[in-house]
């Protein structure tokens, strides 16, 4: 397969450009690189003249804001990051760290917004696409689908297993992890007393650790 081809395949796999045809992708792909960044290695700040947009195609990254410090966002495998819009002069508005060793697509943001000129029905459906996102219109509607949903992502991408359980050293307050899955305070706390109660997962100072993974794939 030709270097042209994986760059298909791989936009193909962010779920922003998996709405675009394969001539569309094929178009794309001709100003997207590709990135590998190591653990704990920031991929842009807050703030500073936005280069780049980026999607996952494999590790997790996570994002925070310097005025929200408890306001943190996880992205994993398929999801494109919403640091910024691709337009000219634009500054991120957040800053995205990898929590695991990370590969990524690269789309320079003045030639993005070049091309998303150039072919407008495309930039119709990513568009909407994005917006969709940003929204939370996600396939996990409900608090708790997203919630198991973001705890199996840590598992898979940062857990550790030492003693049949499954350890993620990513310590959270109960406000961070309710903001991080889309929900109030209280009904987060409400799902972590569920999951202690049930003996599927606790989260203490040092973060999470699942006893059952099993058990929390199945959860409704």
């Amino acid at each position: 397969m030709s270097e042209r081809s994986k760059t298909v395949d791989l936009l193909r796999q962010i779920r922003l450009f998996g709405v675009l045809t394969l001539q569309e992708r094929l178009s794309l792909s001709r100003i997207t690189v590709q990135r590998k960044k190591r653990k704990h290695t920031t991929v842009y700040e807050e703030n500073e003249s936005a280069e780049a947009v980026y999607g996952i195609v494999s590790g997790l990254v996570k994002t925070l804001r310097k005025d929200s410090p408890d306001r943190i966002g996880f992205f994993a495998t398929g999801d494109f990051l919403p640091g910024v819009w691709p337009q000219r002069g634009a500054r991120y508005e957040e800053t995205a760290e990898t929590i695991s060793q990370t590969a990524l697509v690269k789309i320079p943001i003045a030639e993005f917004a070049a091309w998303l000129e150039r072919n407008p029905a495309a930039a119709a459906k990513i568009s909407r696409a994005y917006e969709r996102a940003i929204m939370g219109t996600q396939e996990t509607a409900d608090a708790e689908s997203r919630g198991r949903a973001f705890l199996l992502q840590l598992a898979d991408h940062c857990g550790r297993v030492t003693g049949g359980k499954v350890r993620v050293g990513i310590p959270m307050t109960n406000q961070s992890f309710a903001l991080t899955i889309g929900t109030t305070k209280e009904n987060g706390e409400l799902l972590l007393r569920e999951w202690h109660e049930r003996g599927i997962a606790d989260m203490g100072r040092s973060g999470f650790v699942i006893h059952d993974v099993e058990a929390l794939k199945m959860t409704k």
